[in-house]
């Protein structure tokens, strides 16, 4: 017998858990002074990127490009792009912070360098 429920994600099950988290980085990291420059730019960057993120989902739900044709093959290619992007972005910050070096994300270090 197969169950018709499945686990639920981990950001749907706590509801407002992700609004949570972005505050709790933004306002207890970031814009904590004890912490070091270092520490805060990054989170501050992690907090530009997750905003970023949210720009794609918001014109999926007002286009809805529905199961099929072109609008949901351009979607599915928007996705995985957008999932590379953040892969690459990901890598790029573990490696810079693992030599020691400060990670510039293009547009995000900018506007993280700003709120800091």
């Amino acid at each position: 017998m197969s169950s018709s429920s499945s686990p639920l994600p981990t950001e749907r099950s706590i509801p407002y858990s992700s609004f949570v988290a972005f505050f709790a980085l933004y306002l207890g990291v970031v814009r904590n002074p004890s912490f070091p420059h270092y520490v805060r730019f990054n989170a501050m960057q992690a907090v530009t990127l997750d905003v970023l993120l949210v720009i794609p989902l918001l014109l999926q739900r007002i286009f809805s490009p529905g199961r099929a044709g072109i609008g949901f093959r351009v979607m599915i290619w928007s996705h995985n792009a957008i999932f590379l992007f953040s892969l690459a972005c990901f890598l790029y910050g573990v490696v810079s912070c693992v030599l020691g070096r400060t990670p510039y994300l293009p547009f995000v270090a900018d506007a993280a360098s700003r709120q800091i």
